[in-house]
Protein backbone atom coordinates (compact mmCIF):
# COMPACT_ATOMS: atom_id res chain seq x y z
CA UNK A 1 0.00 0.00 0.00
CA UNK A 2 2.71 2.22 0.71
CA UNK A 3 4.79 1.52 -2.48
CA UNK A 4 1.32 2.14 -4.33
CA UNK A 5 0.70 5.90 -2.51
CA UNK A 6 4.69 6.61 -3.38
CA UNK A 7 3.84 6.05 -6.94
CA UNK A 8 0.55 7.85 -7.29
CA UNK A 9 0.98 10.38 -5.64
CA UNK A 10 4.07 12.20 -7.91
CA UNK A 11 1.56 10.49 -10.98
CA UNK A 12 -1.35 12.80 -9.17
CA UNK A 13 1.14 16.18 -8.72
CA UNK A 14 2.18 15.68 -12.78
CA UNK A 15 -1.64 15.07 -14.15
CA UNK A 16 -2.31 18.85 -12.30
CA UNK A 17 1.14 19.85 -13.48
CA UNK A 18 -0.04 19.38 -16.74
CA UNK A 19 -3.34 20.58 -16.85
CA UNK A 20 -2.27 23.97 -15.67
CA UNK A 21 0.11 23.91 -18.70
CA UNK A 22 -2.24 22.99 -21.16
CA UNK A 23 -4.71 25.54 -19.90
CA UNK A 24 -2.13 28.05 -19.81
CA UNK A 25 -1.35 27.59 -23.34
CA UNK A 26 -4.50 27.18 -24.49
CA UNK A 27 -5.49 30.47 -23.24
CA UNK A 28 -2.55 32.27 -24.55
CA UNK A 29 -3.36 31.10 -27.80
CA UNK A 30 -7.22 32.24 -27.52
CA UNK A 31 -6.06 35.66 -26.43
CA UNK A 32 -3.45 36.09 -29.80
CA UNK A 33 -7.03 34.88 -32.10
CA UNK A 34 -8.60 38.01 -29.63
CA UNK A 35 -5.65 40.25 -31.04
CA UNK A 36 -3.51 39.91 -27.92
CA UNK A 37 0.33 38.54 -28.21
CA UNK A 38 1.60 38.09 -24.74
CA UNK A 39 4.66 37.65 -26.12
CA UNK A 40 5.21 41.01 -27.27
CA UNK A 41 3.14 42.35 -24.53
CA UNK A 42 4.60 40.99 -21.70
CA UNK A 43 5.95 44.37 -20.55
CA UNK A 44 3.17 45.71 -20.20
CA UNK A 45 1.70 42.42 -18.22
CA UNK A 46 4.75 42.31 -16.10
CA UNK A 47 4.11 46.19 -15.35
CA UNK A 48 0.49 45.64 -14.76
CA UNK A 49 0.55 42.87 -12.43
CA UNK A 50 3.90 42.95 -10.64
CA UNK A 51 6.28 45.15 -11.74
CA UNK A 52 5.43 48.00 -9.16
CA UNK A 53 4.11 47.95 -5.92
CA UNK A 54 0.98 48.83 -6.51
CA UNK A 55 0.49 46.67 -9.30
CA UNK A 56 1.55 43.60 -7.02
CA UNK A 57 -1.01 44.62 -4.13
CA UNK A 58 -3.53 44.34 -6.62
CA UNK A 59 -2.44 40.93 -7.36
CA UNK A 60 -1.69 39.98 -4.19
CA UNK A 61 -5.55 40.96 -2.77
CA UNK A 62 -6.94 39.41 -5.95
CA UNK A 63 -5.11 36.69 -5.46
CA UNK A 64 -6.22 36.27 -1.62
CA UNK A 65 -9.74 36.77 -2.07
CA UNK A 66 -9.58 34.24 -5.16
CA UNK A 67 -8.26 31.77 -2.55
CA UNK A 68 -10.80 32.39 -0.14
CA UNK A 69 -13.85 31.93 -3.21
CA UNK A 70 -11.72 28.50 -4.48
CA UNK A 71 -11.85 27.11 -0.90
CA UNK A 72 -15.72 28.11 -0.84
CA UNK A 73 -15.99 25.76 -3.57
CA UNK A 74 -13.25 23.26 -3.20
CA UNK A 75 -14.18 21.98 0.50
CA UNK A 76 -18.22 21.79 -0.24
CA UNK A 77 -17.19 19.92 -3.46
CA UNK A 78 -15.14 17.58 -1.98
CA UNK A 79 -18.38 16.70 0.17
CA UNK A 80 -20.36 16.20 -2.80
CA UNK A 81 -21.80 19.22 -2.45
CA UNK A 82 -21.66 21.68 -6.16
CA UNK A 83 -21.63 24.88 -4.85
CA UNK A 84 -21.62 27.57 -7.40
CA UNK A 85 -22.99 29.85 -5.05
CA UNK A 86 -19.42 31.70 -4.23
CA UNK A 87 -20.87 34.85 -5.84
CA UNK A 88 -23.86 35.20 -3.42
CA UNK A 89 -22.04 34.08 -0.19
CA UNK A 90 -19.28 36.40 -1.18
CA UNK A 91 -21.61 39.82 -1.37
CA UNK A 92 -23.70 38.59 1.79
CA UNK A 93 -20.77 38.65 3.80
CA UNK A 94 -19.87 42.26 2.39
CA UNK A 95 -22.71 43.23 3.26
CA UNK A 96 -22.64 41.88 6.48
CA UNK A 97 -19.57 43.40 6.85
CA UNK A 98 -20.78 46.95 5.59
CA UNK A 99 -23.72 46.68 8.20
CA UNK A 100 -21.45 46.87 10.62
CA UNK A 101 -18.83 48.95 9.77
CA UNK A 102 -21.51 51.87 8.87
CA UNK A 103 -23.77 51.09 12.33
CA UNK A 104 -21.04 51.06 14.78
CA UNK A 105 -20.19 54.49 13.33
CA UNK A 106 -17.30 56.81 14.19
CA UNK A 107 -14.66 56.71 14.70
CA UNK A 108 -14.35 52.67 14.60
CA UNK A 109 -10.93 51.05 14.95
CA UNK A 110 -9.17 47.72 14.60
CA UNK A 111 -11.50 46.02 16.89
CA UNK A 112 -14.50 47.39 14.45
CA UNK A 113 -12.79 45.54 11.85
CA UNK A 114 -12.42 42.21 13.27
CA UNK A 115 -15.88 42.32 14.28
CA UNK A 116 -16.64 42.75 10.35
CA UNK A 117 -14.15 40.21 9.92
CA UNK A 118 -16.94 37.33 12.30
CA UNK A 119 -19.90 39.10 10.70
CA UNK A 120 -19.07 38.57 7.25
CA UNK A 121 -17.86 34.52 7.66
CA UNK A 122 -21.38 34.62 10.05
CA UNK A 123 -23.07 36.12 7.30
CA UNK A 124 -21.54 34.10 4.35
CA UNK A 125 -22.43 30.89 6.05
CA UNK A 126 -25.81 31.49 6.69
CA UNK A 127 -26.40 32.13 3.13
CA UNK A 128 -25.10 28.92 2.14
CA UNK A 129 -26.90 27.82 4.48
CA UNK A 130 -30.26 28.37 3.01
CA UNK A 131 -29.47 26.34 0.06
CA UNK A 132 -28.13 23.50 2.14
CA UNK A 133 -31.39 23.51 4.20
CA UNK A 134 -33.01 23.55 0.89
CA UNK A 135 -30.88 20.34 -0.53
CA UNK A 136 -31.01 18.32 2.22
CA UNK A 137 -35.12 19.19 3.11
CA UNK A 138 -36.81 19.10 0.03
CA UNK A 139 -34.05 17.61 -2.26
CA UNK A 140 -33.85 21.17 -4.14
CA UNK A 141 -31.01 21.01 -6.70
CA UNK A 142 -28.04 22.76 -5.35
CA UNK A 143 -26.66 24.27 -8.73
CA UNK A 144 -29.94 25.95 -9.02
CA UNK A 145 -30.37 27.07 -5.65
CA UNK A 146 -27.40 28.44 -5.08
CA UNK A 147 -27.26 29.88 -8.40
CA UNK A 148 -30.50 31.51 -8.01
CA UNK A 149 -28.89 32.81 -4.22
CA UNK A 150 -26.53 34.56 -6.33
CA UNK A 151 -28.92 37.04 -7.29
CA UNK A 152 -31.03 37.53 -4.44
CA UNK A 153 -27.82 38.45 -2.56
CA UNK A 154 -27.16 41.37 -5.30
CA UNK A 155 -30.93 42.63 -5.03
CA UNK A 156 -29.97 42.94 -1.21
CA UNK A 157 -26.84 44.64 -1.37
CA UNK A 158 -28.02 47.06 -4.09
CA UNK A 159 -30.98 47.68 -1.30
CA UNK A 160 -28.25 48.96 0.95
CA UNK A 161 -26.53 50.74 -2.26
CA UNK A 162 -29.84 52.65 -3.12
CA UNK A 163 -31.69 53.21 -0.18
CA UNK A 164 -30.14 52.43 2.99
CA UNK A 165 -26.56 54.07 2.73
CA UNK A 166 -26.67 55.62 -0.61
CA UNK A 167 -23.68 57.62 -2.14
CA UNK A 168 -24.02 60.72 -3.58
CA UNK A 169 -22.34 60.41 -6.40
CA UNK A 170 -21.33 56.59 -7.41
CA UNK A 171 -23.30 53.64 -6.98
CA UNK A 172 -22.36 52.57 -3.83
CA UNK A 173 -22.75 53.20 -0.45
CA UNK A 174 -21.09 55.65 1.91
CA UNK A 175 -17.59 54.76 3.05
CA UNK A 176 -17.14 53.24 6.09
CA UNK A 177 -14.88 55.01 8.44
CA UNK A 178 -10.98 55.57 7.63
CA UNK A 179 -10.28 53.98 11.40
CA UNK A 180 -12.38 51.14 10.79
CA UNK A 181 -9.18 49.26 9.57
CA UNK A 182 -6.36 47.09 9.81
CA UNK A 183 -3.01 48.76 10.47
CA UNK A 184 -1.37 49.37 7.11
CA UNK A 185 2.06 48.70 5.36
CA UNK A 186 3.60 51.42 3.67
CA UNK A 187 2.76 51.03 0.07
CA UNK A 188 0.84 47.97 0.41
CA UNK A 189 -1.23 49.17 2.98
CA UNK A 190 -3.84 46.25 4.00
CA UNK A 191 -3.08 44.17 1.29
CA UNK A 192 -0.86 42.15 3.56
CA UNK A 193 -4.06 41.16 6.12
CA UNK A 194 -5.60 39.85 3.03
CA UNK A 195 -2.67 37.49 1.96
CA UNK A 196 -2.56 36.37 5.87
CA UNK A 197 -6.66 35.62 6.20
CA UNK A 198 -6.14 33.63 2.73
CA UNK A 199 -3.06 31.68 4.24
CA UNK A 200 -4.91 30.74 6.92
CA UNK A 201 -7.78 29.14 5.43
CA UNK A 202 -5.17 27.52 2.98
CA UNK A 203 -3.66 26.13 5.93
CA UNK A 204 -7.15 25.33 7.53
CA UNK A 205 -8.34 23.90 4.30
CA UNK A 206 -5.50 21.42 3.85
CA UNK A 207 -5.44 20.48 7.79
CA UNK A 208 -8.90 19.75 7.57
CA UNK A 209 -9.20 17.78 4.26
CA UNK A 210 -5.85 16.12 4.68
CA UNK A 211 -5.48 15.48 8.75
CA UNK A 212 -8.56 15.05 10.51
CA UNK A 213 -10.86 12.55 11.14
CA UNK A 214 -13.57 14.96 9.44
CA UNK A 215 -11.70 16.16 6.21
CA UNK A 216 -11.62 11.48 5.68
CA UNK A 217 -15.74 12.14 6.29
CA UNK A 218 -15.92 14.69 3.78
CA UNK A 219 -13.91 12.87 1.39
CA UNK A 220 -15.96 9.57 1.99
CA UNK A 221 -19.17 11.70 1.87
CA UNK A 222 -18.26 12.93 -1.16
CA UNK A 223 -17.41 9.42 -2.91
CA UNK A 224 -19.80 7.47 -1.75
CA UNK A 225 -22.89 9.00 0.37
CA UNK A 226 -24.48 5.33 1.07
CA UNK A 227 -21.47 3.67 2.10
CA UNK A 228 -20.77 6.50 4.40
CA UNK A 229 -23.96 6.16 5.82
CA UNK A 230 -23.02 2.43 6.86
CA UNK A 231 -20.12 3.31 8.48
CA UNK A 232 -22.20 5.67 10.23
CA UNK A 233 -20.50 8.68 9.09
CA UNK A 234 -23.24 10.93 9.19
CA UNK A 235 -22.75 12.24 5.67
CA UNK A 236 -26.06 14.66 6.20
CA UNK A 237 -24.22 16.05 8.94
CA UNK A 238 -20.61 16.47 7.02
CA UNK A 239 -21.99 17.88 4.15
CA UNK A 240 -24.08 21.18 5.80
CA UNK A 241 -20.78 21.40 7.53
CA UNK A 242 -18.90 21.68 4.76
CA UNK A 243 -21.53 23.95 3.18
CA UNK A 244 -21.16 25.94 6.27
CA UNK A 245 -17.45 26.27 6.09
CA UNK A 246 -17.53 26.99 2.25
CA UNK A 247 -19.77 29.56 2.80
CA UNK A 248 -17.72 31.11 5.91
CA UNK A 249 -14.72 31.52 3.47
CA UNK A 250 -16.65 33.28 0.69
CA UNK A 251 -17.98 35.85 2.90
CA UNK A 252 -14.48 36.55 4.52
CA UNK A 253 -13.45 37.00 0.84
CA UNK A 254 -16.50 39.83 1.00
CA UNK A 255 -14.75 41.30 4.03
CA UNK A 256 -11.60 41.61 2.54
CA UNK A 257 -13.01 43.08 -0.43
CA UNK A 258 -15.09 45.82 1.74
CA UNK A 259 -12.16 46.63 4.26
CA UNK A 260 -9.38 46.78 2.04
CA UNK A 261 -9.76 47.32 -1.50
CA UNK A 262 -13.13 49.34 -1.87
CA UNK A 263 -14.30 50.79 1.63
CA UNK A 264 -17.71 50.47 0.96
CA UNK A 265 -20.79 48.31 -0.78
CA UNK A 266 -20.12 48.89 -4.16
CA UNK A 267 -22.11 47.43 -7.45
CA UNK A 268 -21.08 44.33 -8.63
CA UNK A 269 -18.11 43.97 -5.82
CA UNK A 270 -17.48 40.45 -6.32
CA UNK A 271 -16.54 40.83 -9.79
CA UNK A 272 -17.50 37.75 -10.25
CA UNK A 273 -14.59 36.64 -7.88
CA UNK A 274 -17.22 33.62 -7.09
CA UNK A 275 -16.79 32.12 -10.47
CA UNK A 276 -13.20 32.32 -10.63
CA UNK A 277 -13.03 30.52 -7.50
CA UNK A 278 -14.62 27.73 -9.25
CA UNK A 279 -12.22 27.46 -11.73
CA UNK A 280 -9.62 27.99 -9.43
CA UNK A 281 -10.29 24.78 -7.35
CA UNK A 282 -11.09 23.00 -10.78
CA UNK A 283 -7.78 24.07 -12.14
CA UNK A 284 -6.44 21.90 -8.95
CA UNK A 285 -8.07 19.18 -9.12
CA UNK A 286 -9.61 20.12 -5.92
CA UNK A 287 -6.39 19.49 -3.75
CA UNK A 288 -6.39 22.00 -1.36
CA UNK A 289 -2.43 21.74 -0.91
CA UNK A 290 -2.70 23.65 -4.36
CA UNK A 291 -4.90 26.44 -3.61
CA UNK A 292 -2.24 29.13 -4.09
CA UNK A 293 -1.30 27.92 -7.39
CA UNK A 294 -4.52 28.01 -8.95
CA UNK A 295 -5.29 31.45 -7.15
CA UNK A 296 -2.37 32.90 -8.67
CA UNK A 297 -2.90 31.44 -12.20
CA UNK A 298 -6.31 33.28 -11.88
CA UNK A 299 -5.12 36.39 -10.33
CA UNK A 300 -2.72 36.91 -13.21
CA UNK A 301 -5.35 36.13 -15.57
CA UNK A 302 -7.67 38.50 -13.97
CA UNK A 303 -5.19 41.23 -13.70
CA UNK A 304 -3.33 41.27 -16.33
CA UNK A 305 -6.17 41.04 -18.72
CA UNK A 306 -7.36 43.92 -17.90
CA UNK A 307 -3.76 45.55 -18.80
CA UNK A 308 -3.46 43.52 -21.88
CA UNK A 309 -6.59 44.76 -22.44
CA UNK A 310 -5.40 48.91 -22.14
CA UNK A 311 -2.73 48.13 -23.97
CA UNK A 312 -3.98 46.36 -26.79
CA UNK A 313 -6.99 48.06 -27.19
CA UNK A 314 -9.42 45.85 -26.99
CA UNK A 315 -12.48 44.86 -25.11
CA UNK A 316 -11.21 44.64 -21.48
CA UNK A 317 -13.83 41.33 -20.80
CA UNK A 318 -10.97 39.62 -22.23
CA UNK A 319 -9.88 38.46 -19.06
CA UNK A 320 -13.50 37.02 -18.48
CA UNK A 321 -13.28 35.42 -21.88
CA UNK A 322 -9.42 34.11 -20.77
CA UNK A 323 -11.47 32.91 -17.40
CA UNK A 324 -14.62 31.35 -19.30
CA UNK A 325 -12.43 29.31 -22.01
CA UNK A 326 -10.20 27.99 -18.89
CA UNK A 327 -13.39 26.66 -17.32
CA UNK A 328 -14.52 24.74 -20.36
CA UNK A 329 -11.09 23.14 -20.70
CA UNK A 330 -10.95 21.95 -16.97
CA UNK A 331 -14.30 20.92 -17.09
CA UNK A 332 -13.47 19.36 -20.31
CA UNK A 333 -10.04 16.82 -18.65
CA UNK A 334 -12.55 16.27 -16.01
CA UNK A 335 -14.59 14.90 -17.61
CA UNK A 336 -12.74 12.70 -20.20
CA UNK A 337 -10.67 11.74 -17.08
CA UNK A 338 -13.88 10.70 -15.42
CA UNK A 339 -14.94 8.65 -18.28
CA UNK A 340 -12.19 7.07 -18.76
Amino acid sequence: MAVSDLMTRPSRGLTVVLRVVFVVGATLFVLFLLGINIFTSFPSFWRGTLGNPYSLAITLTVMAVITLTAAAALIPFRAGFVNLGGEGQLVAGATGATVVALTIGEPGSVWVAIVCVVVAMVAGALWAGIASFLYERFGANEVISTLMLNFVAFTVAEYFTSTVWPDKVAPQTISIPDATNFPLFGKFGSTPWAVLFAVIVWGLAWWLIQRTNFGFRIKATGESPMASLRFGYAPVRTRVISVFLGGAAAGLAGAVLILVVNRALVLDISQSYGYVGIAAALLIALRPALLPLGAIAFAMISVGGNTLAAVSKVSPTVSLVAVSVCVLLLLATRSRRGSS
